[in-house]
């Protein structure tokens, strides 16, 4: 199977992303542009989704939304939660925060957290899949 549409590396699977956001019709979305570039995608729209996708699948790379509210019956869990919870086990997933919210001044913060990259809604979808091909090449490549 390919695994990066612009650089040819053949793998034996596609690599898999997860992508964790509570607006659904976004969720489906960049899934729908992620598997046209060949990438195998994940959903989650809250945080505990997330965290059971995350041991379940075990994804090569995540793109995160910061801002998610909690459902009926279940405690909000926000992406800085799921970040933090995530990293006591998985120390090297590449994380990208993608969020409406305000960044400027977060942004160092969610580095400091885990993140590696961090895209504002609107997405500029070129530019975040160049950062999502370039954090996926890094991981394979790292020696």
């Amino acid at each position: 199977m390919i695994f990066a549409f612009w650089k040819g590396h053949e793998l034996e699977r596609k690599a898999r992303i997860l992508i964790v956001d509570d607006e659904a019709v976004f969720c489906g979305s960049l899934a729908a542009a992620l598997q046209k570039l060949g990438y195998e995608t994940y959903m989650a729209t809250n945080g505990q989704k997330a965290l059971d996708l995350i041991r379940k699948v075990a994804p090569d790379l995540m793109t995160l939304d910061i801002m998610m509210p909690g459902e009926s019956m279940m405690p909000a869990m926000n992406g800085l939660h799921v970040l933090t919870e995530m990293r006591k086990t998985n120390k090297t997933m590449p994380v990208i925060i993608i969020s409406a919210a305000e960044l400027a001044e977060d942004e160092g913060s969610f580095i400091s957290m885990g993140a590696q990259a961090v895209h504002r809604k609107p997405v500029d979808f070129p530019s975040l899949f160049a950062t999502i091909g370039s954090l996926l090449d890094r991981r394979l490549f790292k020696t």
